[in-house]
Parts: C-alpha cells; structure tokens; sequence
C-alpha cells in the first residue's frame, strides 16, 4: 500500500507502487523475470478475483490502465497479448466483455481495435470468429450500429461500414 498525501497543497500526490521483476544478464539467454499476479483457489466455492482499477478523480478524470507488451529487440518481435477467459470441463465458460462507460453531458467513450501495419511483409490481419457447437448451433456474429434516440430533425442512427 502506498503512502496517502492528506497536504493541502494546490498539487499533492499520493505515494505510487510499483512491481518490477528482474534483469536477466549473459550473452545469449539472459532472459527477464516475469512477473504473476493470481487470485486465491477456491477449493469448496469460488476462486478469488483479480481487479485492476485506475483511481477516480473526484474533482476531474479518472486515471488511465494501460496493459501492453514492450517492443521488440533488434533480433526479435515484440510479446503477444492473450485475454481470454478459462475452460471448463462441465458447463459454460466465462464471457468476456468490452465496454466504455454512459457519459452523461457528453459523448460515449469510443473502442478502437487496430490490426498493426508492415513496412516489409503484409499487414496483421483481423478475424472475428463466433464459436462452434458440437451439439448445437454455432454462435451468431453481430455487427450494430448505436441508435439515435434524439427528437432533432438531422438526428440518424450510425452507420455499419464493411469494405
């Protein structure tokens, strides 16, 4: 837990934490060490939770989360990203969910999902792929446009692109 700033000041920051692991050294594999953050196994109920939240501000913005992989070495590529949520052996597996939260007195936060470019080879490409079932039908891919529900007369629901 980091130090709590009660100053008065017209600037005061609370204490930061921060979590790094080690510099790998040698010539050919000094690899870096990682670092894991678990939640408790649940062994009669269920396993605890992880949450990473930014602060709030109360007088203005709330902070960022970024989660994002280094760049790449001169000899190499930079990490993957992998989200996705456990498999089950009996019953569903868990959802997972992208969201910006209802503004109210100004505009909905936007999701962007960018494929990276390639200045040698082709450009990362995009796949959306809904689930399969071997005992019923496969899951439904939708793409739909937000609803305008404004009483002016220029007011139109967005539009679904696909080129």
């Amino acid at each position: 837990t980091a130090g709590e700033s009660t100053a008065a000041a017209v600037s005061s920051t609370g204490g930061a934490v921060t979590v790094t692991a080690g510099a790998g050294a040698g010539t050919t594999t000094g690899k870096g060490g990682a670092v894991s953050i678990s939640a408790g196994v649940g062994a009669e109920g269920v396993g605890g939770a992880v949450t990473v939240s930014s602060g709030v501000g109360t007088a203005t913005s709330s902070g960022d989360v970024t989660v994002a992989t280094a760049a790449g070495g001169v000899a190499g590529v930079s990490g993957n990203m992998l989200l996705k949520t456990g498999d089950t052996p009996a019953g569903a597996t868990g959802s997972y969910t992208v969201t910006t939260g209802t503004a109210v007195g100004g505009a909905g936060g936007a999701i962007t999902m960018t494929v990276g470019s390639g200045n040698t080879a082709t450009g990362g490409a995009m796949t959306l792929t809904a689930g399969e079932s071997t005992a019923g039908d496969g899951g439904a891919l939708m793409l739909t446009a937000g609803e305008s529900t404004a009483t002016a007369v220029s007011s139109t629901g967005g539009a679904v692109t696909v080129t």
